[in-house]
């Protein structure tokens, strides 16, 4: 998302909120408050991280990174990917060539 290809269209379609939760006990003052309710609110307390959500204004889920009951974390093989695509395409309004170019971005997570 932060990926200078990408980033402009993350920043002019969505909030963007950065949540840290499941710190070592080291860590634990770092985390946010109140940000393991949230994630256990949608089922991601034992997904792993990364965790995503995509909400929209009124706060309703419009889809999370579930894929068959399993975290995909940080999207990257082409089915992963073509269910990210799926929720920016009914959560925005990035235009065919700001998604071609946010495919093709996160297809090159695969590899790493």
């Amino acid at each position: 998302m932060n990926d200078t290809a990408t980033k402009k269209y993350f920043d002019n379609n969505f909030i963007i909120v950065h949540l840290t939760v499941q710190e070592t006990e080291k860590n634990k003052n770092i985390e946010n408050a109140g940000a393991e309710v949230f994630l256990t609110k949608y089922k991601g307390e034992k997904a792993g991280l990364p965790f995503f959500l995509i909400l929209d204004k009124q706060g309703k889920l419009i889809g999370d990174s579930f894929l068959n009951n399993e975290n995909i974390g940080c999207p990257a093989n082409k089915k992963e990917v073509d269910y990210f695509m799926s929720f920016l395409k009914k959560s925005s309004k990035i235009n065919k060539e700001g998604l071609v170019i946010i495919k093709k971005r996160f297809r090159k997570n695969e590899n790493h």
